[in-house]
């Protein structure tokens, strides 16, 4: 399979108890652990936060969440308090999966090409570049801050 077509898996710490084959899906809204994990990670169904919540995979199919459970996860030298949703699911490949609501929390950046998760310990500082260089026709163009497409790049 290509590089840049293989899911993005890495070892994380839930808990005090590392946990490998965690999925990092930045398709993903929401986190979700298996049910199976909780006996792995010593919780039972008493600790969960009980919810009605249903969540919907990308098949359309409709699953029923046991509750949420709070964990505190440690990837590299970040660590946060996440809520995950715990659900039955018989045939996943990861024993965790990580979606948007942790990547935007950690401040992280998952590259599935080159299988590699990009973070830091402080928040990132962005400088916007107030040029930017667009190829026309095999030649390349200086936009200046005044030109009206300069918003596209």
């Amino acid at each position: 399979m290509a590089n840049h077509l293989r899911p993005l898996f890495i070892t994380a710490n839930f808990g005090g108890v590392p946990v490998p084959k965690v999925m990092v899906d930045g398709g993903a809204a929401i986190n979700l652990l298996p049910y199976r994990m909780l006996s792995k990670m010593g919780r039972t169904e008493k600790d969960l936060i009980p919810t009605r919540l249903t969540v919907t995979n990308f098949a359309g199919g409709i699953t029923k969440t046991h509750g949420i459970l709070d964990v505190d996860v440690i990837v590299g030298s970040k660590e946060l308090k996440i809520a995950f949703f715990v659900v039955d699911t018989t045939s996943t490949t990861y024993n965790a999966l990580l979606g948007r609501d942790w990547i935007h929390q950690s401040l992280c950046v998952p590259s599935t090409l080159h299988q590699q998760l990009a973070h830091r310990n402080r928040p990132f500082v962005l400088k916007l570049r107030t040029r930017c260089l667009v190829p026309i026709n095999k030649k390349r163009i200086e936009l200046q801050q005044s030109d009206p497409l300069q918003k596209d790049c």
